[in-house]
């Protein structure tokens, strides 16, 4: 038996550039619309792998596998399909694609289906044109490279499911119908010289690239995806490591932020109270506002006011809030922490010393009581007094720092 003949037809660098002119005729062509594109596997999986992605519009996908049937061996020219689609293609455009044409007979089938189910259009999108073959009268509307009657394999095409992965298109001369049919492993001298040359013809190939491919692979090594993100994730540490050094105050700001939303946060810390963990009080507040009041001994007086809200399920007792001021750096400047039920008018205000203040604003049950038990949904006022702060303060926080669970 004469020996098999293998050559490159396209090369990676021929079906990238065809691939992409033909999505940008399509998405040109689509634009607008509502496009399904429909792969006919297997052939055409690789190539509808690279035109999808190469659009320039949205585009939804499914499959569809056919086959051929009859007696023997040999198609009867009768098609049947094994894998229909699961969408519906009613009123929507419909690109069919398909690896090769050559009799017609199968997407004849195909269009014709598909026309029966109500689409607004249906096209076909074909990577290789086998005009010489046809048995029925068909026209692709989309097509990459027409080709005279030959055997060819690679980039999704298949020879006796072998050869889908190459990423160029090769041509196999004196394929006779004898070699068309399966052949047994043992028996596959032609199969074997086949990917010997083909991995001759890549070798080569890329040898011709010589040290500057190299060095191309040289860098692709150092710098693999898993090396950089170890890189990054090390500079990362490095740099915040530094950061923390330098603005301690940060870092247990946000410790502390985060102990508040993710209870095993204490546990890391060392910092977790028992109780805390499983039905905590839950306090919004509300209506904040800030002012300032003249106090004839201390000066200007920044006063927080607001109301807290018991979202919890259960009563509550002794509900605190928390003021921070922060500086320009968003380094804590000022704290101070206030029970709820607690309020000062400006008369007291403007007299009081700094120490009367506080305390004044120190009563956990609140100065009418009212601190003492607050029921879901329930309501109590709050005040905080900063007597001193810097000159460059540039935010104001409010938080929830703590209640009491009452027992109902």
């Amino acid at each position: 038996m004469e020996p098999m003949k293998r050559e490159i037809l396209f090369t990676k660098e021929v079906i990238e550039k065809k691939v992409w002119e033909l999505a940008e005729t399509i998405s040109r062509d689509y634009q607008g619309g509502e496009l399904i594109v429909i792969g006919v596997l297997k052939g055409a999986f690789v190539f509808m792998a690279d035109l999808i992605r190469s659009l320039s519009i949205s585009c939804l996908i499914d499959f569809v596998k056919l086959a051929s049937y009859g007696a023997g061996s040999v198609s009867s020219g009768k098609v049947m399909m094994t894998k229909d689609i699961e969408i519906s293609i009613e009123g929507k455009d419909v690109l069919i694609l398909e690896d090769i044409v050559d009799t017609g007979l199968t997407l004849s089938f195909l269009v014709n289906l598909f026309r029966e189910r109500n689409p607004r259009s249906v096209k076909v999108c074909a990577l290789l044109d086998k005009r010489q073959r046809r048995e029925v009268p068909f026209e692709a509307d989309y097509v990459g490279f027409t080709i005279e009657d030959g055997f060819v394999v690679g980039y999704g095409i298949d020879f006796n499911e072998e050869f889908r992965y190459l990423p160029e298109i090769y041509i196999i001369e004196n394929m006779t119908e004898e070699r068309n049919t399966f052949i047994p492993f043992e028996e596959r001298e032609d199969l074997d010289d086949l990917q010997r040359d083909v991995e001759q013809i890549r070798d080569q190939k890329f040898g011709e690239e010589g040290e500057e491919g190299n060095n191309e692979k040289e860098t692709s090594r150092l710098w693999s995806p898993w090396k950089l993100t170890a890189y990054i994730v090390i500079a990362v540490l490095i740099l915040s490591g530094v950061f923390l050094w330098f603005f301690p105050g940060i870092g247990e700001q946000a410790w502390e932020r985060m102990s508040l939303s993710i209870p095993w946060i204490e546990k890391i810390r060392g910092t977790e109270r028992q109780g805390e963990i499983f039905d905590q009080p839950r306090v919004q507040l509300k209506d904040i506002k800030q002012r300032f009041v003249n106090n004839l001994l201390l000066g200007n007086l920044r006063v927080i006011e607001g109301t807290a809200v018991n979202s919890s399920d259960f009563p509550i007792a002794g509900i605190r809030v928390r003021g921070r001021l922060y500086d320009a750096y968003a380094m804590v400047a000022g704290e101070q922490v206030s029970y709820c039920g607690n309020y000062l008018i400006d008369e007291e205000l403007g007299f009081l010393t700094e120490d009367e203040i506080q305390e004044e604003l120190s009563n956990p049950r609140g100065s009418d009581v009212s601190n003492n038990r607050i029921t879901p949904h329930g309501q109590i006022p709050f005040m905080i007094v900063f007597c001193h702060w810097p000159g460059d303060v540039s935010k104001t926080t409010v938080t929830f720092a703590g209640a009491e669970r009452l027992l109902e």
